[in-house]
């Protein structure tokens, strides 16, 4: 498993863009494909002890690391998903595991696509609530906030972007460089000025580190 955790930590330092929970994800669905294992309990045991591996190696970005895990783990392993179809009762019949491992592969990429799509949902969903001249806070680097923005920028919406330092990590001031990059207002302040600012604000924007 040590191959897979260094993978995982090359992967994140290698690529910005991605979370380091989907990378995590990514690791998960190579085990499976690599995995030899005869039973689906052992296979479940040797998921969540990789799991615990990554958790550990994840650095400030644990609790992502740890909800995507557990998510996925709990996703691919339920008999039976009503938005997956109908579940072939031979895979759990037959003298092989493969048929079963080949099943929970297939369900883990299916939600890996699903959570590739979501981002580009939420900010489909979210944008039409920026209107001009609204002024909106947000506390730190949100991957999906920051695309609930751009979309509302690419349609012609005009706002201005109040963003928190966020200590220790700072992560305010790598949210304000992207949107200012994409020629988005924006406009960092101190986290203690928050109270000070709030009568300006329209609305808060944050996101999800986990769903646990």
């Amino acid at each position: 498993m040590e191959e897979f955790v260094k993978e995982f930590e090359q992967e994140v330092q290698r690529s910005n863009e991605t979370p380091e929970a989907i990378v995590a994800i990514q690791c998960l669905i190579k085990y499976i494909e690599q995995s030899n294992v005869g039973t689906l309990q052992q296979l479940i045991e040797e998921l969540q002890e990789l799991s615990s591996l990554l958790k550990s190696a994840a650095g400030t970005s644990t609790t992502s690391v740890v909800s995507g895990c557990d998510l996925f783990v709990r996703f691919i392993t339920l008999m039976r998903n009503r938005n997956m179809g109908p579940v072939d009762s031979d895979i759990w019949e037959s003298k092989s595991f493969e048929p079963v491992r080949r099943f929970l592969l297939d369900r883990g990429k299916q939600f890996m696509k699903r959570l590739m799509m979501s981002r580009k949902k939420i900010a489909q969903l979210a944008y039409p609530f920026i209107t001009d001249g609204v002024t909106v806070l947000t506390v730190n680097l949100s991957r999906v906030v920051l695309e609930i923005l751009c979309k509302a920028h690419d349609k012609m919406k005009k706002f201005n972007v109040l963003v928190t330092v966020s200590e220790p990590e700072k992560e305010g001031a790598m949210m304000v460089k992207a949107l200012r990059d994409k020629g988005i207002q924006a406009t960092q302040i101190l986290d203690c000025s928050i109270g000070f600012v709030m009568e300006r604000v329209d609305f808060i924007l944050v996101g999800a580190v986990g769903v646990v």
